[in-house]
């Protein structure tokens, strides 16, 4: 499986996080930038210390990529080309035609749309693009603003995970929301 370099949407631009000094340090300014907003719910930001740290990282999930099983994207404001954050489809499976989002934002970036538009585009890659059947959101029960982010783009709530994952930031034990959306829930406009 072949993943585009670059998606485009109204006011976004998704550019794969190809693992060049560039890239490591967009992500690790922006990240620095915004450890006390993405703390809370996204605990790999302690991993990404400096611009060597995030290049490692994106030398680590290339062999994924290569393989089909996972894509990650810079999102960029078309205007500007300002980065913003990032956003993923993970545990690509060709043999069920399924696979997973992820996605975070920097701090001023939010309340803007931004994140309803990136998954609007990502989404449409999978299904049209790469076949996708099904697709899955989760999120920690207390992340709000991305649970608004995941009912705005429609996704179905097919239930919580009682106690799933160990929350670090909290020292105690979390629960997590599922959400979903089949290919025919996809509405391209």
């Amino acid at each position: 499986m072949e993943f585009k370099e670059e998606l485009q949407g109204k006011r976004l631009v998704l550019r794969q996080t190809r693992p060049t000094q560039e890239m490591a340090e967009l992500i690790f300014q922006a990240v620095d930038a915004n450890r006390e907003h993405l703390r809370p719910f996204s605990p790999w930001e302690k991993n990404d210390r400096s611009v060597e740290s995030c290049l490692n990282y994106l030398k680590a999930k290339e062999p994924k990529t290569q393989a089909g099983e996972r894509v990650e994207y810079g999102i960029f404001i078309r205007e500007s080309n300002t980065y913003i954050g990032n956003i993923q489809v993970f545990n690509i499976s060709q043999e069920n035609r399924c696979g997973e989002f992820g996605y975070w934002l920097a701090k001023d970036a939010t309340g803007h749309g931004y994140m309803r538009e990136a998954v609007h585009i990502l989404e449409k890659e999978c299904f049209t693009g790469l076949n996708l059947h099904r697709i899955q959101i989760t999120c920690d029960v207390l992340n709000e603003a991305s649970t608004k982010v995941i009912k705005a783009c429609g996704y179905t709530y097919e239930g919580t995970l009682r106690e799933d994952m160990y929350d670090e930031y909290r020292d105690t034990m979390r629960n997590t929301l599922m959400f979903s959306k089949l290919r025919s829930e996809f509405n391209e406009t």
